[in-house]
């Protein structure tokens, strides 16, 4: 059986890692809905909804983002 291309990172990978991607980006959405329904859906700091939903991406030996810029 052939091996499928993910295109959750570019790489031939198998459904183990294919679902461990897709369940982290699912609890990621999971977060920021949290922080939405905790402000009663009247606003949230945009830099706590980004660090929600990018949290992976902004630690480790990988880190892939940086945020910067003033609160809003």
């Amino acid at each position: 059986m052939p091996r499928k291309r993910s295109s959750l990172r570019g790489k031939a990978v198998g459904w183990q890692a294919t679902r461990a991607c897709f369940v982290a980006r699912l609890l990621a959405v999971s977060r920021v809905h949290r922080i939405l329904v905790d402000g009663n859906w009247s606003g949230a700091p945009l830099r706590g909804l980004a660090e929600a939903q990018l949290g992976h991406f902004l630690q480790g030996k990988e880190r892939r983002a940086q945020l910067q810029g003033p609160e809003v």
